[in-house]
This record gives structure tokens, C-alpha cells and sequence, in this order.
């Protein structure tokens, strides 16, 4: 009987440890299906030669040793672009990283596909698709170098670039990196999604898949976080997890300033240049990396994005992607300019290289119902603002005394009107507070020809605008020589609009504005205690606890009123 329960109890012991793992899968034992020159290069031309009234295919640059690096412009081209989104797809790391590939590939062949979505999106969107950026790389040597040992991906973390240029120091070694800053520069795209993921040397082979942030480096962070959740919550409706490490782990951004508290900081936290900041730096274009693993993890975060840039993103007036902010200061921002969403990246992208050159500012302290925003450019507009181009470090500040001694001179402004606006603010609000950029000094100031647009920002959503105006003269409603009003999320915005004709003249623009919000807010602030607390206070607190701590706080407080008013202090 004892053999039997130990037999017995042995069998249950075998099944349990081992009885599961023989029901496993083992997709391992099938070859993976990886890409060969043939099946790429086919590929590519097989849509151009099926396709051309929505696929058409480039070939920007070439490897050191002449593998093609291709660029697919997928879009309707029926439909003019005036109004379209520019998204680049591009698949840097896929040298190593293979699966970044495959999955753009799948994702080409949806979109060529007849879906009604698929049509909406080539309508709507021009998608540019880099989708094997270093071919030496892949095919001949699976590296995330070329034959130049160049990773277009990392380019040395920076070293192998003059990174005041943007330039590749040795330019030879890099070609498919120049490949990509052309395309760059001609589409100044609005959004860039590159795409990595693993090396496909076993079938099932997996890593979690991650979007927003690159595991070697946690500055390639998408800050559009309604977007983000947008592409992240696909995932959750087709069942399959996206992942955030940086986020998910409560993990900030580290520099070389903490020290030995780097371990709770980001792994790779430390920004390091990576070749995909090429577009950001240059048009201040969004930046997104994903960690790929099946083609779905691909293909499907980027069905979300083109859903939403099909319906347009926030604001009543521009539903583009957010990058028109060129330079903020809280309620009052540099924006680009244009009617069109062609017009405004153009804009964007010039006012982006030139906002070193700009100061923006607001009155201070902010205060409700009144407010002045102020953007100045170059020396000319410093100068105007504050009496002198003097250096006196980022943040600088002017009393309204001052400022009206400096722009007294000004034709541009109408003094009076100036005047008669500040005397009406709050006696605490006399200054401007405003940011410099950081000017070029090894390089002449550019001049300011494009239009810009000036947005202040009021902290509630419902007001009765009383006035706006521009340098003294009175605003009215136009979306290209005036103001646009709209709210969302909470707020009101005020965008005024300066065409390229006045920013040839002026150089300082003062934006005025009176508001009443139509919410009860001007009296909730501070803190009193409500009835019941205060008859407490007055009849119970000296016969509590509290009496001594009162009695003692108190004591201190005279002690160091009086030690205030000694000589010599």
C-alpha cells in the first residue's frame, strides 16, 4: 500500500512539473519567414507598376556599396495635398530589428487594399514610408552598421554628427542618413513614427511591444499623450498589450546632475541624439518610436493614428497635429501662420530654425480678466521691448514705465491706446515678464518674412471678450489679418493673426486683451473657515491641544517680526 501512495503521489508530482510544458506550442520549429532582396525590391515595384494613381516610388540615396534605399509617397492623388497630413514611417533599426519591416510592408499592403478606411486615409493623409533604411545592414551582414560601420539609426549617439549643423561630419559614411534628411527636408513632416522591433531569427520569437519610447533611449518620447493612448488603446480592442516602461515604472528623465540617483531615473534616460530627431530639430516635426513584434503590433497603431488624423485633432479652428506651438510662455504663444495646412507647415518649419531669435512674454503677475501678451523678434523687437539689446540671460523683464519709453517713438504702436490699457491693469500687474531665445552668435540674424500668429491662452471656457487689440489698434475676425476666438478643454483662445506683410515692419507685437468670464471665479480664492470651524476656533481651540503649538507659534512669529528691526539688519 505505501508503494501505491508514493507511485501515485509521483504521478501527480510528474504531472504537475511536467505534464503542461508538453502541450506547449513550439512555433520555433517553423523557419521564420524573413525577407530576402527579391521579395523587398519586388515588392516595391509591384505596388508602383499596380498602384500608381496612389503608390509611387523614389529612390532618395544608396548605400556605400549601391543597395537602393526607397521611399514609398502613398496618397490619393486625385485629391490635392493643400490639406492633407505629411506622415513619415520609417524603419531605422531595421537592420537588426527586422520585424520593423515586415510589419511596414503589411501595412502597405492594407493601405493599397479597398477598405473604405484604407481610400479615406490616402484622401486625407500624404504617408511617407522609408521601410528599410540601412539595406546593407539587413541583407548582407544582419548589423546595425553599413559597410562604412555608419548605424543610420544612432549615428554614434550623436559623435558622427556636427550637431550645431545637423550635418554628418564624414558624409560618405552615411548616405542612407542623407537619404532620409532629403526627404525630410522636402515634406517637413508633421508626424514621424519609426518603427522597431526584433531580429526574426526563430519563429516566435517575441519581446514586449512598446510605443512612445525606444528602450536604448527614453528622449524619444511621444508628449502628445492623447495621441499616445489613442495608438495604445488599439491594443486593448484587438487583444494584444502595448507597453510604456517608462511610464508603466514611474521612471523620469535623468541628467548628469543627479548623480548616484540615476538607478530611479529611465534606463538609457540620458538623451542622446538619434538620427529620427533629424525632422523634430529641423520642422519641429512629432516624434514616435514603436517596439514591434508581430505585424498587427504594427500595422494596427498606425490604423489608429491615421482614424484620428482623419478626423482631425483638437482645436475648433486647426484640427492638425500639435505642432504649431512654436514657443510658448503659459497664455501666450508663437504660432505658425496660414490658412492651409500646407501654408502652416511651411510656416512652421521656417519660424521653428528662427525661434532663438524670439521673446515671448506676457504681463505679470497673470491675472484675471486682463492681460498682455507680448512677442518680440530679433535685436530690432528687443530693443523696442525693453530699451536696450543688452544680454542680460534667458528670462528678462520691463515695468510698463519702461515699455512705454521704449516704444514711444514706435509708429507702429498707438501709444494712447497702450496708455489707456495699462492704467486700467491691476495695481500689482506693472511688469512684463518674457523668455529670450538664445541667438546664433556665429551667424548673422535671419530676417522675419513669414506671417505669424500669436495665441493667448484665458483659463476658462465660457467669457465675453471686451477687447482685443494689436499694438493699439483694434482687432477684428479674420483667419489671416486678425483674430480667431474659440473654446475647448476649459479654455478660450485668442489667436491673432499677423500677415507677412506687417512682419517685414514691425518687430514688436503687443497683443491687448479684456475679458469677463461669465463663471463666479474672481472670489474663490485663499481659504477663511467656514462658520461652524470659526465659532470653534473662537470658543474651544485655547482649551485644546492646539493652545500651546498657537501660543508658541505666535511667540516665534514676534520674536522674528522684532529681530527684523534691529540695526544693522
Amino acid at each position: 500500500m505505501k508503494k501505491l501512495f508514493l507511485f501515485l503521489l509521483s504521478a501527480v508530482f510528474t504531472f504537475s512539473a511536467f505534464g503542461g510544458v508538453e502541450k506547449m506550442a513550439t512555433p520555433w520549429k517553423t523557419p521564420p519567414r524573413r525577407l530576402n532582396l527579391q521579395s523587398y525590391i519586388g515588392s516595391m515595384y509591384y505596388y508602383a507598376a499596380n498602384f500608381p494613381d496612389r503608390f509611387r516610388l523614389e529612390k532618395p540615396g544608396e548605400s556605400p556599396l549601391g543597395l537602393p534605399v526607397y521611399l514609398a509617397i502613398m496618397t490619393d492623388r486625385e485629391v490635392p495635398d493643400t490639406e492633407k497630413h505629411v506622415i513619415l514611417l520609417t524603419a531605422f533599426h531595421s537592420e537588426a530589428e527586422r520585424s520593423a519591416t515586415a510589419g511596414l510592408l503589411a501595412f502597405t499592403e492594407w493601405l493599397m487594399g479597398d477598405s473604405s478606411e484604407a481610400k479615406e486615409s490616402l484622401q486625407k493623409n500624404v504617408i511617407l514610408m522609408m521601410p528599410l533604411c540601412n539595406p546593407e545592414g539587413f541583407f548582407l551582414q544582419e548589423s546595425n552598421m553599413n559597410s562604412k560601420n555608419f548605424d543610420p539609426y544612432a549615428a554614434g549617439r550623436g559623435n558622427r554628427i556636427n550637431l550645431d549643423t545637423l550635418q554628418l561630419k564624414n558624409p560618405q559614411d552615411g548616405p542612407e542618413h542623407l537619404a532620409y534628411q532629403t526627404v525630410a527636408d522636402r515634406y517637413k513632416p508633421d508626424f514621424h513614427l519609426d518603427v522597431h522591433g526584433i531580429a526574426l531569427h526563430f519563429n516566435g520569437q517575441l519581446q514586449p511591444m512598446t510605443l512612445g519610447r525606444a528602450g536604448s533611449n527614453s528622449s524619444l518620447t511621444l508628449w502628445d499623450q492623447k495621441l499616445l493612448l489613442i495608438m495604445k488603446n488599439i491594443g486593448k480592442e484587438k487583444r494584444f498589450g502595448i507597453m510604456e516602461p517608462g511610464i508603466d515604472s514611474q521612471r523620469l528623465i535623468w541628467g548628469s546632475t543627479m548623480g548616484k540617483k540615476q538607478e530611479s531615473f529611465c534606463d538609457m534616460g540620458q538623451p542622446y541624439y538619434y538620427c529620427a530627431m533629424y525632422s523634430y530639430f529641423r520642422h519641429h516635426t512629432m516624434l514616435c518610436i514603436l517596439e514591434s513584434t508581430y505585424n498587427f503590433s504594427v500595422t494596427e497603431p498606425i490604423k489608429a493614428l491615421l482614424r484620428q488624423a482623419n478626423q482631425g485633432f483638437s482645436s475648433d479652428r486647426i484640427k492638425d497635429f500639435a505642432v504649431n506651438t512654436i514657443k510658448t510662455n503659459y497664455n501666450c504663444s508663437l504660432e505658425s501662420y496660414g490658412l492651409t495646412r500646407a501654408e502652416r507647415r511651411k510656416s512652421r518649419s521656417s519660424l521653428w530654425q528662427k525661434q532663438q531669435y524670439f521673446a515671448i512674454g506676457s504681463s505679470y503677475p497673470q491675472s484675471s480678466n486682463y492681460m498682455i501678451g507680448v512677442v518680440a523678434y530679433g535685436a530690432e523687437g528687443l530693443k523696442k521691448l525693453t530699451g536696450s539689446i543688452k544680454d542680460s540671460g534667458r528670462w528678462g523683464q520691463v515695468t510698463f514705465a519702461d515699455l512705454l519709453n521704449s516704444i514711444a517713438n514706435d509708429n507702429a504702436i498707438t501709444i494712447p491706446e497702450i496708455k489707456h490699457f495699462i492704467s486700467y491693469a491691476p495695481p500689482t500687474v506693472q511688469k512684463i515678464m518674457f523668455e529670450k531665445g538664445v541667438p546664433d552668435k556665429d551667424s548673422a540674424e535671419p530676417n522675419l518674412s513669414e506671417g505669424i500668429a500669436i495665441l493667448c491662452t484665458l483659463p476658462t471656457a465660457e467669457n465675453e471678450i471686451l477687447e482685443i487689440r494689436l499694438n493699439g489698434h483694434p482687432v477684428s475676425e479674420s483667419p489671416v489679418d486678425g483674430y480667431e476666438c474659440w473654446s475647448e478643454n476649459g479654455f478660450t483662445y485668442i489667436r491673432v493673426n499677423i500677415p507677412p506683410e506687417r512682419i517685414t515692419k514691425e518687430k514688436l507685437f503687443l497683443v491687448t486683451c479684456a475679458w469677463n468670464p461669465k463663471q463666479d471665479i474672481a472670489s474663490d480664492y485663499g481659504y477663511l473657515p467656514n462658520p461652524e470651524i470659526k465659532k470653534w476656533i473662537d470658543t474651544k481651540l485655547n482649551d485644546s491641544a492646539g493652545a500651546a503649538d498657537l501660543v508658541n507659534a505666535k511667540k516665534i512669529h514676534q520674536n522674528y517680526i522684532e529681530s527684523k528691526k534691529k540695526p544693522g539688519r
